[in-house]
């Protein structure tokens, strides 16, 4: 399969195992969308990176010493040997996120319930709460993550939540400033003035840093596995 690189650093995204877990990250190439803001741009490509098989991918999860792996990209379910590689990793009894963009359908079935799926909604692609739910499925660990790049974000964000969680109650939420547009801090102030309009955004939402990028800037602290 196409793999960009993996690497070992800490996770510093929302997920159901916790922010600044150790982990390995397995960040797969190729991918459906071209977002703007995406910080991961050479990995659009699907003949880019290098070929790893799934074997040698478990091999370098095994020899890192770490519990935890999050799968990421590009998008990791445009990948056509995704499932082969998860239903793999799930069987080693490790720790799994899996990030995805919402546009594909997560996969179903008893290997991806134990799975953490943490799953973009791109208010730009206006895709309709019946075709968000359906991509979902129900999932027992499940967050739905949204970039906010201003109030109109925010606002559209609250009423996804509000509608989201009046289908799948169980559903985690984080607000994620987008770089250059917005802050974690202005994010928390909005929630805060919106708290009685909509009760839901205090206790249903994380603001979501990217501690990654703030423990280690340069990425100094990332290292590739052998």
């Amino acid at each position: 399969m196409r793999v960009n690189e993996i690497f070992c650093s800490l996770d510093g995204e929302v997920n159901q195992w916790g922010q600044g877990k150790p982990t390995v990250f397995i960040r797969l190439q190729g991918c459906n969308l071209r977002c703007p803001y995406c910080d991961t741009k050479q990995t659009w490509d699907l003949e880019g990176g290098g070929e790893l098989s799934v074997y040698e991918i478990m091999e370098k999860v095994n020899s890192s010493g770490f519990g935890k792996v999050t799968i990421t990209g590009g998008e990791p379910l445009f990948s056509p040997e995704f499932v082969m590689l998860a239903k793999a990793l799930v069987g080693m009894g490790i720790q799994i996120s899996v990030e995805t963009n919402g546009t594909i359908p997560i996969p179903a079935g008893a290997w991806a319930d134990k799975i953490c799926w943490v799953v973009d909604y791109k208010l730009e692609l206006k895709q309709s709460l019946g075709e968000f739910v359906s991509i979902l499925g129900r999932k027992p660990s499940m967050w739905v993550k949204i970039i906010i790049g201003g109030y109109d974000d925010f606002y559209k964000g609250m009423e996804m939540v509000e509608d989201i969680t009046f289908l799948l109650p169980d559903c985690n939420f984080a607000f994620s400033p987008m770089f250059g547009k917005t802050s974690e801090e202005q994010i928390f102030t909005w929630m805060i003035e919106n708290r009685y309009k909509h009760p839901t955004i205090l206790n249903k939402v994380v603001v979501n840093t990217q501690l990654h990028k703030i423990i280690f800037p340069k990425g100094e602290k990332n290292f590739v596995l052998p």
